[in-house]
């Protein structure tokens, strides 16, 4: 379809509770064997990419784009750069600190309601915003980090506000990275997190580039390793649990 500009192709997942995990039985309607999975995936990449000539580029495991129609709000998720989520359930990244909205309904309101009784024009977002500031500048001086505070501290917020802990986990930055067809950068996972960590993700994709389901190139002094497409990607749980591995 020439008007179609992105696609995404996942495999079918049963999850309980749901519609289809109540109409599912794996006698009566099976779901496709290991290797048909394979092959239909390997079959959509060609279709979608036409061996690499075709009309979409093929730059995330399960995602595939025209020239300029990458989903600039994914590729935000797998850089590990801040995001913000409105809503009931929703999910934010700020300030290298995970946060979640209240999933129900009851609670959410509930949140909301407090937020504007304590804080009066104060928003949703900004408490958030907030809290996790606080959290955020709190955890750099347990770790010795010296910071400039520039932002006032705030009240507490309403006890509803679910807030994850501060983050900064290199084993995250190197699975989103290696699911996409731009790779793993080295040499910034190197000044960000050191020269060992480097060593283990390099140790660990050894045998990957031996057998070609990994590549790593070098250029402008800059080195990036990436799955191979389709045959690395199809294994890329594989290759990334190894990488996780070596950091046990």
């Amino acid at each position: 379809n020439s008007g179609c500009g992105h696609a995404s192709v996942y495999d079918l997942q049963v999850e309980d509770k749901t519609a289809f995990g109540r109409w599912y039985s794996p006698g009566t309607f099976p779901l496709p064997s290991t290797e048909t999975s394979a092959a239909m995936y390997v079959q959509a990449v060609d279709v979608l990419t036409g061996g690499g000539a075709g009309p979409f580029e093929h730059y995330e495991v399960s995602n595939y784009a025209r020239p300029g129609y990458r989903s600039r709000h994914n590729q935000k998720y797998w850089r590990c750069d801040a995001t913000w989520g409105f809503g009931m359930g929703a999910a934010s990244y700020v300030h290298g600190e995970r946060l979640s909205r209240p999933g129900s309904l009851g609670e959410y309101t509930d949140w909301v309601d407090g937020l504007e009784a304590d804080g009066g024009e104060t928003t949703a977002a900004a408490a958030v915003a907030n809290a996790s500031a606080k959290r955020y500048h709190a955890a750099l001086k347990s770790a010795n980090v010296n910071i400039e505070q520039t932002e006032e501290e705030s009240e507490d917020f309403h006890s509803s506000t679910q807030v994850g802990k501060f983050v900064d986990d290199p084993l995250e930055v190197i699975m989103l990275a290696l699911r996409t067809a731009d790779g793993l950068d080295l040499s910034a996972l190197g000044s960000r997190y050191g020269a060992e960590t480097v060593k283990k993700v390099s140790e660990s994709l050894q045998e990957y580039i031996s057998k070609g389901l990994v590549s790593r190139e070098e250029k402008n002094d800059v080195q990036t390793v990436r799955l191979e497409d389709p045959q690395g990607f199809l294994v890329s749980n594989d290759i990334i649990a190894s990488v996780f591995a070596a950091f046990l």
